[in-house]
């Protein structure tokens, strides 16, 4: 039953080896930036829709296009349904615009050049506050302006307030007096731990309401935004604590190993009494469950599966009654609690049937819902559904750079391990191939301890694209199927997880989808790990491997880690392994370590900025691969962290990609590395 709890939810925060472009980095730099309003601008794409920007109708789409930022983001429905704020962007930075959705009136409210909004929020009808960061990495500065564009502000910056350091949006409901809650961190911290303060929407007063006691990686508030449940993580031990409204005393509610449970808070209902957790209960699975903190008894199970772990839930605005949830099962799946809410799904998803039509946001009462709508070959777009008219209005696609192009089905699959584990993932095949024999990519992902998902994904389609076969596969460790599958994957970094990964090439072989002689493996953070661990023990298989900001020592991640994340080091290294106490099994896994065994092309990608997985694995490595022969290409970007987010360098870098693949994975049936359908070596 294990399911390591909130700890995917800090680690991923603080220290963790999930890979995603969107996640920000933290900078103690002095905000600067532009108070110049471009009013009255011309937001075309937000009224009208794209009918295209892309050149070709093809399936081979520019590079560029594949890897541009979103021109619209975050969208963000106000509470009475009249007004949507967004970010929209250029290749450069991100602004905040606010649509009037009466009048189809768009107006942009900042205008800088330099700096990111980013992640914005309606405090009240009226006030937006959002975040700023440079090149995708926060900044820890907080600015607020009316929607009408007055009243620009700067509520807080690192150079602002002597107490704090860094500052982000917790609970963005204002009260009536215009306060908000914000997670701080004193100049005194020495921990990247989180306090609680309260920050005044109008002119920035900022004063602590919960100071961190050193372990608390998470904390919840109730629906009048007052702070009541604490997550503290002491080693592999959760605590979850509970204050009642008015009192001053903590009381501990519940305590558990997290490698062997899980009791995950989500949120309070109208009661003020009533929990919901996600949990194991009758089974191995996550469901969602009531949880009464009077009697500390669990209630009505509100979602449960034998097979896949309860994703989210739905509350709609302003309201503590949770509708609905979903979970990631081959595809997305919702579950609605409320008849209501479940008529009006069946009603939008009539009106744009076969792909997922989720609820972000809608108005109080819910006459008005913001809609983001996907599938695996459809980019995601926003659309407003009107409960009265029933009619749902298309606002924007989200990436117009896609438009046009011809993309790849994305296939549930099941594969069974060598041991008879069943795992899930997706095959995703070049459009008009014929699906046989086909030049293939393995593509694990990172984490580990994270999972891949059904929808569209431009790295997988940007291969495709090119003429390849992708995999994915959901090796056991990954997240989502329960927490026997979780944690058969503690301390099997190079071992079981890697087989899973192998058992999957061999399996796409031994179907007749992957030319055996021309297989690839790509990765990035853990995946670029699981990509050189697969040229390093398992080279029979692979013709080369590119391993993007790619850990290529356990050892070496684990002593190189921030000091400030030292509150996560004993889960972590239970999770991964303990280099002082399991050194040997650390090193037998080490590509870094193993370099001598890889003799199949490798290109390697690093930023110098990254506090996840620190320049010197790559540099290390392609020292040692260069010195014994085997043919390395190094890609080191001094401005960039855990992931490149500068277009410009993710332009070079999946252009290297596209043509380090061409040179290495062309048609050759002389090339040694020939295998049998069972992936044996001829």
């Amino acid at each position: 039953m294990t399911q390591i709890g909130f700890y995917r939810v800090a680690l991923a925060k603080e220290i963790g080896w999930v890979f995603s472009m969107k996640e920000l980095c933290m900078s103690g730099s002095r905000l600067l930036w532009q108070a110049g309003l471009a009013l009255g601008w011309m937001l075309a794409v937000v009224i009208h829709g794209v009918s295209g920007n892309a050149a070709e109708t093809s399936a081979r789409l520019p590079v560029e296009s594949f890897f541009k930022r979103a021109e619209v983001d975050e969208a963000r429905l106000s509470p009475d349904g009249k007004f949507l704020a967004f970010l929209v962007g250029n290749d450069k930075v991100f602004n905040v615009a606010v649509l009037e959705i009466a009048t189809g009136e768009a107006r942009q409210l900042t205008n800088f050049d330099h700096y990111d909004a980013y992640d914005i929020h309606w405090a009240t009808n009226t006030r937006l506050i959002f975040d700023i960061a440079e090149g995708r990495y926060r900044l820890g500065g907080v600015i607020a302006v009316d929607r009408d564009g007055k009243h620009l502000r700067e509520l807080y910056t690192p150079a602002k307030d002597p107490r704090f350091r860094q500052a982000e949006v917790f609970d963005a409901r204002a009260d009536k007096d215009g306060w908000i809650l914000m997670l701080t961190r004193g100049r005194d911290t020495v921990s990247n731990l989180w306090d609680v303060s309260k920050m005044n929407v109008r002119d920035g007063s900022l004063r602590l309401v919960e100071r961190n006691r050193g372990q608390t990686v998470e904390w919840l508030t109730d629906d009048s935004g007052v702070v009541r449940i604490a997550v503290d993580l002491d080693g592999t031990k959760i605590i979850v604590r509970h204050r009642a409204v008015g009192a001053e005393k903590w009381e501990t509610i519940k305590s558990f190993d997290a490698l062997k449970d899980s009791f995950s808070p989500l949120g309070f209902e109208a009661d003020g009494i009533t929990l919901l957790v996600k949990a194991s209960r009758k089974g191995d699975t996550l469901g969602l469950h009531r949880f009464n903190l009077a009697t500390r008894e669990f209630g009505e199970a509100l979602v449960e599966h034998d097979k896949w772990d309860v994703g989210g839930v739905y509350w709609p605005n302003g309201s503590p009654q949770v509708v609905g949830a979903f979970y990631e099962a081959d595809v997305p799946r919702n579950v609605w609690f409320d008849v209501a809410a479940a008529s009006r799904q069946e009603r939008i998803n009539r009106l744009r049937p076969g792909v997922i039509n989720r609820v972000l946001s809608e108005s109080l009462g819910g006459k008005k819902v913001l809609v983001y709508s996907y599938g695996d070959r459809q980019p995601g777009a926003y659309y407003l559904f009107d409960a009265d008219a029933g009619t749902l209005v298309l606002l924007t696609p989200s990436y117009p750079s896609l438009q046009g192009g011809v993309f790849s089905a994305m296939r549930p699959i099941t594969v069974t391990a060598r041991d008879g584990v069943k795992l899930s993932g997706y095959l995703t095949l070049p459009v008009d191939s014929s699906g046989k024999n086909l030049p293939f990519v393995m593509l694990p992902h990172g984490g580990p301890w994270a999972r891949d998902r059904w929808g569209f994904d431009p790295e997988v389609q940007f291969l495709a694209s090119r003429g390849y076969a992708v995999l994915q596969i959901n090796f056991r460790g990954s997240t989502g199927y329960g927490g026997a599958f979780l944690s058969a994957g503690f301390g099997q970094w190079g071992l079981k997880m890697q087989d899973d990964v192998t058992d999957s090439v061999k399996w796409a072989i031994a179907e007749g989808y992957a030319d055996p002689r021309r297989v690839a493996i790509f990765g990035a953070s853990y995946g670029g790990f699981a990509a050189l661990a697969g040229l390093a023990f398992t080279p029979e298989i692979y013709r080369c491997g590119i391993s993007y900001v790619g850990v290529t020592d356990v050892a070496l991640l684990i002593n190189s880690r921030p000091n400030h994340a030292w509150v996560f080091e004993e889960l972590d290294q239970a999770l991964t392994g303990n280099p002082s106490k399991e050194r040997a099994k650390l090193d037998a896994v080490s590509p870094l370590l193993n370099a001598d065994k890889i003799r199949a092309p490798v290109l390697l990608a690093y930023g110098a900025k990254d506090e996840r997985v620190n320049v010197s694995h790559g540099k290390r490595l392609a020292a040692k691969l260069k010195s014994q022969g085997t043919p390395v290409e190094l890609i080191v970007k001094e401005e960039e962290g855990h992931g490149f987010r500068v277009l410009k360098n993710q332009v070079e870098f999946y252009t290297r990609v596209e043509k380090f693949l061409a040179k290495h994975m062309a048609d050759d049936p002389g090339h040694p590395a020939k295998t049998d359908a069972s992936g044996a070596k001829k």
